[in-house]
């Protein structure tokens, strides 16, 4: 809407939409009535083979059978309080089925111009490999602490049999002589 209105960028709606398809986040733009005014290639790219995304479909209807629309429409709800609070709503959500298995950060941001709500965008962040790379760093760690306390547990062990053998050494000498 700014685009055209405003004229942003200067740049033709050609050369707009490459722009915007070339964007690593996927993004849905949706009315007043939660059908899909827009959306970019990420999106088709992104949810391909889990969701089939068009323009004029209800984004119920998208996202039905995924975890997105547990718990009565939880997308819907979501949607509707930053619509009414005109504040982005941000929450992460991991989307698995079938071979689909990824985790998003999504945001909710309402598109209000004079104080009239014009709809709403729905921001999808993949954060899979951030998740993947955080359970990784964890494991990591975990490996490194039992690392350390193995090796304090070793020396431990090896003072007490120092402590030990001492005294035997004393005593086997003097019965020795």
């Amino acid at each position: 809407i700014a685009i055209f209105r405003y004229q942003f960028l200067s740049i033709a709606p050609i050369a707009l939409r490459t722009v915007v398809d070339r964007i690593s986040d996927a993004f849905i733009v949706i009315n007043e009535d939660y059908h899909i005014i827009d959306y970019n290639l990420t999106m088709d790219i992104i949810f391909n083979g889990l969701v089939t995304i068009n323009r004029k479909i209800n984004i119920g209807e998208v996202f039905e059978n995924t975890c997105l629309m547990e718990d009565e429409d939880d997308l819907i709800k979501l949607i509707n309080v930053a619509k009414t609070s005109s504040a982005p709503v941000i929450f992460s959500k991991h989307i698995q089925r079938d071979k689909f298995d990824k985790h998003f950060s999504i945001e909710i941001t309402p598109i209000i111009s004079n104080k009239n709500y014009l709809g709403t965008i729905l921001l999808f962040r993949d954060i899979t490999a951030n998740i993947k790379n955080q359970a990784a760093m964890e494991e990591k760690q975990r490996i490194l602490m039992e690392q350390e306390r193995l090796a304090s547990l070793g020396q431990l062990i090896g003072g007490i049999a120092h402590n030990l053998k001492t005294p035997i050494m004393s005593i086997s000498g003097a019965v020795e002589g």
